[in-house]
């Protein structure tokens, strides 16, 4: 273990659209003592050929990122710290100088970042406000930490199907020792209003945390991944018990359309925007009905 190393783990699955610059942001950080490992999920598109002439270590695996993770975390770095990404998120220069500070002066074992979601359309702004609002809470995951409480956590449970497994493991990560939600130093009311990536870059160059790019969401794209996450929202509710007091928070219904929003310690940006406050609720019910009638005609069939 190499100290003041920070190992960046980036899993992959055809992302040679974002690969690049996805590792560009990593190798521009102020903070340069860093490795790159990339995980690729056996792409077909070239992105294991653009990693491998980017980063540090390029290697496949799969089938899903649980495994790929924990293949780049416990058989490739050599870091004191750890942190992993997708290959659709961008990091603000200053990130990992900021998060190793961040967790020396206060003794922290891992790191929440803030994530902008980045986008041109009205649904990436609500996401935007959606984001903001869970930053640091158990709605969140750890993105940063301490090689030795990972090792003790165990890493990412290759059981669960792709989903909750970043719940998952920040839940048991924090057993180990203290988290904390790293500093973004910008307005994040004037983040919300911004409509594209370059323009929230270089209009916000304080802002210390990770550009999460989704210029083509959608809400189909959206009800696939609730359809696809499903499966492993069951697993983690076996896992854990549906009673959980945390799994409640998490999960049931009225907390994830209403009270989590509410409780957040960022709530006043739901009177600030009470356009986007409103067509989060609105989202998050349209995406629950029709999750709830795919399973129903699922079960018809079968």
């Amino acid at each position: 273990m190499e100290k003041g190393l920070v190992s960046v783990v980036i899993s992959t699955r055809n992302e040679a659209k974002n690969i690049r610059e996805c590792i560009a942001s990593v190798r521009c950080q102020s903070y340069k003592s860093v490795e790159i490992i990339v995980v690729d999920n056996y792409s077909t598109d070239g992105t294991f050929e653009i990693a491998k002439a980017l980063a540090d270590v390029v290697v496949s695996a799969g089938p899903e990122r649980a495994r790929q993770r924990n293949i780049g975390l416990f058989d490739h770095s050599s870091g004191e710290y750890f942190c992993y990404l997708d290959a659709d998120m961008v990091c603000s220069t200053e990130l990992l100088r900021e998060a190793v500070e961040f967790s020396r002066c206060f003794d922290l074992s891992g790191v929440f970042f803030e994530e902008i979601m980045v986008g041109k359309t009205f649904l990436t702004k609500v996401r935007r406000l959606e984001r903001f609002l869970v930053a640091g809470t158990s709605i969140d995951a750890i993105r940063f930490g301490r090689f030795e409480q990972l090792i003790a956590s165990g890493g990412f449970d290759e059981c669960l199907p792709p989903g909750t497994e970043d719940w998952d493991f920040s839940r048991r990560f924090q057993q180990f020792g203290s988290v904390g939600l790293l500093p973004h130093k910008s307005s994040l009311t004037e983040c919300i209003a911004v409509n594209n990536t370059q323009s929230v870059i270089d209009t916000f160059p304080t802002y210390v945390g990770i550009f999460h790019n989704e210029e083509e969401i959608s809400f189909a794209r959206l009800a696939g991944k609730k359809r696809y996450y499903s499966e492993s929202v069951v697993q983690y509710q076996k896992k854990w018990g549906k009673t959980d007091s945390l799994v409640k928070f998490q999960l049931g219904i009225l907390p994830r359309l209403f009270l989590n929003n509410f409780r957040s310690p960022r709530r006043r940006l739901l009177v600030q925007h009470p356009l986007l406050g409103a067509s989060s609720t609105f989202l998050r019910l349209a995406l629950g009905i029709n999750h709830l009638i795919s399973r129903l005609f699922r079960n018809r069939r079968n």
